[in-house]
């Protein structure tokens, strides 16, 4: 089974490489692709009065319905802290065939966009760092499994890291994540 992980689109802002993220969904094949979070951006959304004002971010809502349709790929939306005024705004067309979550867990692997693991740190009384990264260590360790975020746009953060994997993002790093036969391959 193959996995494509990919968080922070952006879809609303200008810097969105949203093209970009298209052509690697089309050239990577995936029984699954989980949407990681952020990939609408709600406050440059809510600036443009609910439209998405360039072309490509429409056509990428629309191609990627299109692709994994055809392919028949499940779809995991996990919600992101730019993501929440967006479902209000889109259309719900788009929205259809999605499993939407917070959080997505497998045997081995947590799968979350990373905005709410400092809140829960903090909920149950776990020591916590300024640094977002060691949060995410500290969080993986307490609930021994693997994690992948994104949420920082800082994937080169976690090099040699046994823990935590971030995809990064689509505004200036390009990156993301897929998972074969239970294997994360960076």
């Amino acid at each position: 089974m193959k996995t494509i992980v990919i968080s922070d689109i952006h879809l609303g802002r200008q810097d969105s490489n949203c093209e970009e993220c298209l052509q690697i969904i089309k050239d990577n094949p995936s029984d699954e692709v989980i949407l990681n979070g952020d990939i609408f951006d709600q406050f440059a959304i809510w600036g443009d009065k609910g439209k998405l004002y360039r072309k490509e971010h429409s056509k990428f809502v629309k191609e990627f319905k299109k692709i994994v349709k055809e392919r028949k790929t499940k779809v995991y939306y996990l919600i992101g802290n730019h993501d929440y005024l967006a479902f209000l705004l889109i259309p719900f067309g788009f929205l259809f065939n999605m499993k939407f979550r917070k959080r997505l867990r497998r045997r081995n692997l947590i799968v979350e966009h990373g905005d709410w693991i400092t809140l829960y740190l903090w909920l149950r009384r776990i020591k916590r760092s300024k640094d977002f990264h060691e949060n995410c260590i500290t969080f993986a360790k307490k609930k021994n499994k693997k994690l992948i975020v994104g949420h920082s746009h800082e994937p080169e953060k976690l090099k040699n890291n046994n823990w935590v994997y971030d995809e990064g993002d689509w505004v200036k790093n390009n990156t993301y994540l897929i998972i074969e036969d239970d294997k994360i391959v960076p």
